[in-house]
C-alpha cells in the first residue's frame, strides 16, 4: 500500500476516469488537535442587527460587544452564519 503522502506531487493522478496533475493535501492533519482552543471564556452580550430582512443587493450591519471573561488575555474571532430561508 502506498500512502498518498508517499507519491510525488507532480504524479498523473487517475480517478473514475478523471485526470488530475497535482494532489491538493495528503492524509496527515493541518492542524494538531485542539489547535485554536482557547484557555479562556467570551461573554457575547448586545447583539444587534441593522434589518431583520434585505432584499438583493442590500446590506446590513450587525453588532455585538465582546468580553473577554477568563484570566488569560487571548483573540476571539466572531463568525455569522446566516441563510436565505426562502431561497429557491
Amino acid at each position: 500500500m502506498v500512502h498518498i503522502d508517499d507519491i510525488d506531487p507532480k504524479a498523473r493522478q487517475l480517478s473514475l476516469g478523471m485526470t488530475s496533475f497535482h494532489l491538493d493535501a495528503g492524509y496527515t492533519p493541518l492542524f494538531a488537535f485542539g489547535h485554536g482552543l482557547s484557555y479562556t471564556s467570551f461573554e457575547y452580550s448586545s447583539i444587534r442587527v441593522s434589518r431583520d430582512q434585505i432584499r438583493l443587493g442590500e446590506s446590513f450591519h450587525v453588532h455585538a460587544d465582546l468580553r473577554n471573561t477568563g484570566a488569560i488575555g487571548a483573540e476571539e474571532v466572531v463568525q455569522l452564519y446566516v441563510r436565505d430561508l426562502v431561497a429557491t
